[in-house]
């Protein structure tokens, strides 16, 4: 299976904001996370102000609590975590979700935890033919070294 090697271009009509378990249980465990957070904020101001896709998950809910009101979406009623219990936020919802937009071709990447979850949603989203763009200053974990 290849891998794409070139760096896609990021257009609004093409590109969708990956937001990764930004939850509450991880808030006094993960390095930086309200920087994580604050900048994910942004984006997702942004994405939404750009007409874009957004698509958020959380890891587990039940045990590890909902996504932390700071990231602000409860300001977008449209906006509705999909549940995983897999590293990857390619999970059946959202696989299907991309489906229905063939258009969308780039993934913005951001979330908890770097070397688990972003590292799977990236493998799995290179193996399907997307573009993806890591925001660095709006990922970690709960170490430097997995960071």
């Amino acid at each position: 299976m290849s891998v794409s090697k070139r760096l896609g271009m990021l257009s609004t009509k093409n590109s969708c904001l990956f937001l990764c378990d930004m939850q509450e249980k991880f808030r006094s465990y993960i390095k930086y996370f309200n920087e994580i957070v604050s900048v994910s904020s942004r984006l997702l101001r942004a994405a939404k102000i750009l007409d874009m896709q957004v698509i958020i998950t959380e890891q587990y809910p039940k045990g590890l609590g909902n996504t932390v009101p700071e990231l602000g979406i409860g300001e977008y009623p449209d906006l509705v975590p999909h549940i995983k219990t897999q590293f990857s936020m390619m999970v059946p919802e959202v696989v299907d979700l991309l489906k229905m937009k063939p258009e969308i071709n780039s993934v913005i990447l951001c979330g908890i935890e770097s070397h688990v979850c972003i590292q799977g949603t990236c493998l799995s989203l290179l193996r399907s033919g997307y573009d993806v763009h890591i925001v660095t200053d709006a990922c970690s974990s709960r170490t430097m070294v997995d960071r």
